[in-house]
């Protein structure tokens, strides 16, 4: 009863603002559900073949857009092989949530650790031209034991295995040695040997060994999604005060802008293209961003619609009005977004982090050897010319928001902590 309370009534002793309202729009919300509980048999998981298919899945540090070996690695393989059951968010009937069980080096992989997501599958997957799904099982469960985030691990340790290759460092990594993989996370996770090196990151070794291939942004490691094949990535993952993130911004793949997104956008452009993502990117990071600071999972919120589902905003609207009593239009999440997005370029301006610190490692402004996506390398003088149009689109300087801009979404109040 107590969790009933919390949950449905906002908490002990409180009502919703308009409970009626609130009803309506999780009913609605239910029923819309229905189209992605079908995609939670296998999650995250099922987008590896796809991306494959599109030559745009991260390989060998990002050298390839396709891995030989997907088809050993892919969700619908680990549900046939190691998976045991799903498990979900609270009250969700998606069940998304992989749950497995094996063993890797007489180490057993429990299930109270969950099992791999998209992410993880690619970055101990074909990252490191690994295609055993224990080691990645394994891989998994040391990072979720450890507080490790599975795709800065992955990155950080198919960065070895080319900088060993390259002989550029003394210790021996093979690509797609399993038992490689483990010991790195082991070292990476107690900083010991080359693991106390890596655990400062890779941003900083690379400068040490001399290496031009530590793939990150702003220190932050490339997520599973290559921006040679999804330009609005590049313009992100530069520009994103962050550095390179994935979770708040469309995907040039998605397909086409809703019915609800036409005043914003006009017709869809090409995933190649790099010319008009300046407003694709702006104007998605602000819608995603709301979506965000309401804690409302991405599958029911902008994932939804581009994975042929329903454009859910507008239920989502209703449920915090009917919560809180909050009247929002599309207009105004969009600026809620806005207004998230300047406060982190404000805090990323007072750690010295300028206009100068976007951009991408150069191993994106070279093509792709082979797959759906080759030839298409990102053409650095043109990316430049996008962030700065975001930049523009954004009502930044070098630095970032300026007063007129702050004034202009009501943040009046932080204006005092900008110094430029």
């Amino acid at each position: 009863k107590k969790l009933k309370a919390v949950f449905i009534k906002g908490g002990p002793g409180k009502t919703m603002a308009d409970q009626k309202k609130f009803d309506e729009a999780k009913k609605k919300a239910i029923q819309d559900l229905d189209q992605v509980i079908e995609w939670g048999k296998y999650g995250t998981t099922a987008v590896l073949g796809a991306l494959d298919q599109s030559g745009v899945l991260p390989t060998k540090n990002f050298q390839e857009g396709v891995f030989d070996e997907h088809e050993k690695i892919m969700g619908e393989t680990m549900y046939d092989e190691i998976l045991t059951e799903r498990d979900n968010c609270t009250a969700c009937p998606v069940r998304c949530k992989r749950i497995v069980n094996t063993d890797f080096l007489g180490e057993e992989v429990e299930e109270r650790y969950g099992g791999p997501e998209y992410e993880t599958l690619a970055s101990f997957g074909s990252l490191c031209m690994n295609d055993d799904l224990d080691v990645i099982a394994l891989a998994n469960q040391k990072c979720n034991a450890y507080g490790l985030d599975t795709i800065s691990a992955g990155v950080t340790i198919a960065f070895v295995m080319e900088a060993s290759e390259k002989g550029l460092i003394d210790e021996d990594y093979e690509w797609g040695d399993g038992e490689d993989i483990i010991e790195l996370i082991e070292k990476i996770a107690h900083k010991e040997g080359i693991g106390k090196d890596l655990a400062r990151g890779i941003d900083k070794f690379a400068d040490e060994i001399g290496a031009d291939f530590d793939m990150q942004v702003k220190g932050q490691e490339i997520p599973m999604h290559e921006p040679r094949g999804k330009s609005a990535l590049a313009v992100s993952y530069s520009a994103s005060p962050r550095g390179a993130n994935h979770m708040e911004i469309i995907h040039d793949t998605f397909g086409e802008h809703p019915p609800e997104m036409k005043e914003f956008f006009d017709e869809p452009a090409d995933r190649f293209d790099l010319e008009a993502k300046s407003k694709y990117c702006s104007i998605y990071e602000n819608l995603i961003s709301f979506t965000n600071s309401l804690v409302y999972c991405a599958f029911h919120g902008w994932v939804a619609y581009f994975r042929g589902g329903t454009w859910t905003y507008p239920e989502i609207r209703d449920l915090l009005e009917g919560a809180t009593g909050v009247s929002l239009d599309a207009e105004d999440m969009l600026e809620i977004g806005e207004r998230n997005f300047n406060l982190l370029k404000i805090l990323l301006a007072r750690e010295g982090v300028t206009r100068e610190d976007d951009g991408l490692p150069d191993r994106f402004f070279e093509a792709l050897p082979r797959g759906a996506s080759s030839d298409n390398p990102i053409p650095e003088d043109k990316l430049n010319e996008v962030i700065d149009e975001y930049y523009e689109l954004r009502g930044w300087n070098e630095k970032g928001p300026t007063e007129e801009k702050l004034r202009e979404l009501g943040m009046e109040d932080v204006i005092e902590y900008i110094d430029w």
